[in-house]
Order: structure tokens, then C-alpha cells, then sequence
């Protein structure tokens, strides 16, 4: 059989079907490096962050101060058939005039009750939770966790199959029981390497309950986009920054075009306080996130959560 002759034209045709597949196989071999990277650096992040991950059951209680009510109905007033339409009428605007007052002393009387409970409890939460840096004998960082936050992964079916070994791998429960003295409690408990900047402003809801000996005060801060350690959510939480994954990835021509952006949702913080001392004596946190790393493109999303159990000993 004689051997078939390949015009210049075919060989041409066939080394640029190569070069495409190669060129789309390598395309996709950085995009999922990419995201790949893109998880480690955050886990890295973390490390050195002590924020941990697992998934949430965020408190959507709304504190009511025990549920006042003001007593009075709106129906408005009912004369019962007297023949003194008049006087009838002449009463029913005075008692409506009446209730109306009631009402807007009672709204006005229960608000400014809320928020002057509201801001007790933030003061003795801010108090308790700075005290730890500057007052505690030593902090153990008991547990941390892991998880795919509303398992939420946003990227094209190789990207995902190729993340799934690395986030089971990094998405875990680990008991922890590192006790920390001296210069390492102001580094390691959190905000790591800072300290709390919270505002009032950055509080959704806080809640206080009593439990024998001590108070659990429950803070819910308001989520947002790239936040500064100290600052909002990074006020309660050891969060990552921005930066903190920008920095290892500048100099990787590969993916240094993907840019992040760190969105953190609604973050809840709960301390235990001690009523005698003021002392927070345990404290816990749960920081949920979507990571994008995008460029002009491409955006590749995943969703994380962090928690955190510390006790600590004065």
C-alpha cells in the first residue's frame, strides 16, 4: 500500500489543530491553577490569620426588651347605640386623640429604652472583648472549622472538579488547643495583629442574655467589600485582606491579572462576660465570605466561612 503524502497545506492545518488544543488545554490549566491558587493563598492567609471555616447558622433573633405593647386598639370607638350622636362623636376624637398620644409616648418610651439597652450592652461587649489584649494571663484557641460557604463555588466544570479535591481537603473541623502568653495574645486572638475598632455603626443587632454568673452578649455586624483589618467585620473577626492575597500573586505573570475582592457577609461575634470582673472568658466567632479573583474575562467565585472557639484565663 503506497504510503499517503501529506500536502504543506494539511501538515499546516494539523500542527495549528495542535497548537489550538494545546493552546485551550493550557488556557484551562491556568484558570484552574488560578482559582486553585487563589483557594490556597486564602487558606495560607488564614493560617497566619488564625480565621477559621465551617458552615453558618447565623441568629436572625431580633431582641424585642420584652415585648411591650402599648394596650390600645384602632378600631376606633363604638357608641353602643346612644342617642347622643354628638357626645358620641365628641368622644370618640378625644379618646382618639388620646391613644394617638399614648401610642407615640409608648413607641418613643420602648425605641429610646431599646437603644439605651442597645448601647449599654455594646459598651460592656467593646470593654470586655479589648480587655482581653491588655488583660488576660493567657488565651487558648480551642477549635476551628472549615466549610464551603453556601456551597457556593462559581466557575466552569473543569475549574470545579479540579477545586473539589483541594477544598475537602482544606474544608475541615480541627480541635485546635493552642494556649498563648505574653506578646502572642495581642498577635494571635483576635482581630490577629490589631485591635478592635468597632463602631456602633457597624452593628446590625446585639443582643444580652443572662446565664448564672455571666452575660452572653451576641453581636451581628454589618457585612462588606474588602474591609481593613480592625475595621467593621475585621473589628470581631482575624479576617483576610485584600492585600493579603493580592501581595504572593503580583509576580506570577500567569494569574497576576486576576484581581480579588473579598465580600463579607453579616459576621457574628458572641462573648462571654463575667459579671463580677467584666471579664470576657470565652469568645466566639462566625465569618462568612465570597472570594472573586477576576479579570477583564473571568470571574471565578467561592463561597467561605470561618469560626473560631477561644477561652481565656486572667
Amino acid at each position: 500500500m503506497a504510503k499517503k503524502i501529506i500536502t504543506p497545506e494539511e501538515y499546516k492545518a494539523k500542527l495549528e489543530k495542535k497548537v489550538t488544543k494545546r493552546k485551550r488545554f493550557f488556557e484551562a490549566f491556568l484558570k484552574t491553577l488560578a482559582f486553585a491558587l487563589a483557594i490556597a493563598l486564602v487558606f495560607s492567609a488564614s493560617t497566619i490569620a488564625h480565621t477559621r471555616i465551617e458552615k453558618l447558622s447565623l441568629n436572625k433573633t431580633v431582641q424585642t426588651n420584652g415585648g411591650l405593647k402599648n394596650g390600645f386598639e384602632d378600631s376606633g370607638y363604638d357608641n353602643g347605640g346612644s342617642t347622643d350622636s354628638g357626645s358620641a362623636d365628641n368622644t370618640a376624637s378625644t379618646d382618639s386623640g388620646n391613644k394617638d398620644s399614648a401610642d407615640s409616648s409608648s413607641n418613643n418610651a420602648n425605641a429610646n429604652s431599646a437603644s439605651s439597652e442597645d448601647a449599654k450592652n455594646f459598651e460592656l461587649f467593646v470593654k470586655a472583648f479589648k480587655g482581653v489584649k491588655t488583660n488576660a494571663k493567657s488565651v487558648t484557641y480551642v477549635k476551628k472549622k472549615a466549610y464551603n460557604y453556601n456551597n457556593h463555588v462559581k466557575a466552569n466544570a473543569i475549574i470545579e472538579a479540579a477545586a473539589a479535591p483541594l477544598l475537602s481537603s482544606l474544608l475541615k473541623e480541627e480541635e485546635v488547643n493552642e494556649t498563648y502568653t505574653g506578646a502572642d495574645i495581642a498577635a494571635k486572638f483576635p482581630p490577629s495583629g490589631t485591635t478592635c475598632g468597632l463602631t456602633q455603626d457597624d452593628v446590625k443587632k446585639i443582643t444580652c442574655k443572662e446565664e448564672g454568673n455571666y452575660y452572653i452578649i451576641e453581636v451581628i455586624v454589618k457585612g462588606s467589600k474588602n474591609p481593613e483589618a480592625g475595621k467593621g467585620v475585621g473589628a470581631v473577626a482575624s479576617i483576610i485582606t485584600k492585600q493579603q492575597i493580592e501581595d504572593p500573586i503580583k509576580n506570577i505573570p500567569a494569574i497576576n491579572s486576576l484581581k480579588p475582592t473579598c465580600d463579607y457577609h453579616d459576621t457574628t461575634a458572641r462573648a462571654k462576660i463575667e459579671k463580677s470582673t467584666g471579664n470576657c472568658v470565652e469568645y466566639y466567632y462566625q465569618l462568612p465570605m465570597i472570594l472573586t479573583m477576576s479579570n477583564d474575562k473571568n470571574a471565578y467565585e467561592i463561597g467561605l466561612g470561618f469560626e473560631d472557639w477561644w477561652t481565656i484565663a486572667y
